[in-house]
């Protein structure tokens, strides 16, 4: 069965990706699943300089899902070039560096030194972390902001970008409409809602930071409806991400109007899932003796 798809000049093996944040940067989870049949990897978000992330406790599992604050700990560009690029080199899928910055100029140069090395065909741009500190901007809340960040990385990196928007928004077409303005060739609907978690019988918050994103299960409707509101308006490929957890979860959101899907926290509570996601997708397509293309041209109206 032909499961690849095409996002700019770029083909994907199949559609179904592993989301950032939830994936490490790959060699992690080397011993539950062949890397090799990923349709693409997208490794942790990286910034400039190091971060350590939100004080603990960062996890809460909620009712369908997870509420996290972790809060793009990682050991920053330079790091991630001398320490991780080698094990990714080795990979056959398309490997798609996310990366943050707290500036249109710091995504710039992020950009500017992944652009150094021609493994480098795809950057992910995180512009929808909700669970930084309060006196933080969350660039995908900002048409304008969006569009200085995209348009300064287009400035330095001549691959496939890809933008990560927010779901709490008012109009999410409208920052859609203003990746799209920069120069996006794709976006990824959508990143984890903003939460809370508090423990009545002692009376405390239960993670550090107070807030985080809740993502599972729970967010999987909300966030299938903004795939399928955005891909009516806006004429980019979407990649859709919210509470995957089977085969007709990747059904639903192909059917919503996204090109591919990137598996969250469910690679946290059962690390092999995708190779049994893939499964149950290609039993899906055989059972409804569809292809990837039938599936994809159903109107979305």
């Amino acid at each position: 069965m032909d499961l690849r798809i095409k996002i700019g000049n770029l083909t994907f093996q199949n559609p179904i990706w592993v989301a950032s944040g939830t994936f490490g940067y790959a060699q992690e989870f080397n011993d539950f699943l062949d890397l090799n049949t990923l349709g693409a990897i997208v490794t942790k978000t990286i910034t400039l300089q190091p971060c350590s992330g939100n004080s603990p406790p960062r996890l809460h599992e909620a009712a369908a899902g997870l509420i996290d604050a972790i809060g793009l700990q990682n050991p920053g560009i330079d790091a991630y070039l001398t320490k991780y690029l080698p094990f990714l080199k080795t990979l056959t899928p398309h490997c798609i560096c996310s990366i943050a910055g707290n500036t249109p100029d710091d995504y710039g140069l992020l950009a500017k030194k992944l652009s150094m090395d021609s493994f480098f065909k795809i950057i992910e741009v995180n512009l929808s972390c909700p669970n930084l500190d309060k006196n933080s901007v969350i660039p995908a809340q900002s048409a304008s902001l969006t569009f200085d960040i995209l348009t300064q990385i287009r400035h330095h990196f001549s691959g496939l970008m890809i933008a990560k928007l927010a779901p709490n928004v008012t109009d999410l077409t409208e920052i859609a409409r203003a990746a799209q303005r920069a120069g996006a060739h794709a976006l990824t609907i959508a990143n984890s809602y903003p939460a809370l978690a508090i423990d009545a019988l002692h009376q405390q918050f239960l993670l550090g930071h107070r807030t985080g994103g809740l993502s599972g299960p729970a967010i999987k409707p909300l966030t299938q409806k903004l795939v399928w509101e955005v891909a009516k308006q806006v004429n980019l490929p979407i990649i859709g991400v919210g509470g995957i957890q089977s085969g007709l979860d990747v059904a639903e959101y192909l059917l919503c109007g996204a090109i591919a899907v990137q598996l969250g926290t469910i690679n946290l509570t059962e690390p092999s899932a995708y190779a049994r996601i893939s499964r149950e997708f290609s039993q899906y397509l055989t059972d409804k003796q569809l292809t990837l293309a039938l599936l994809q041209q159903y109107p979305k109206k």
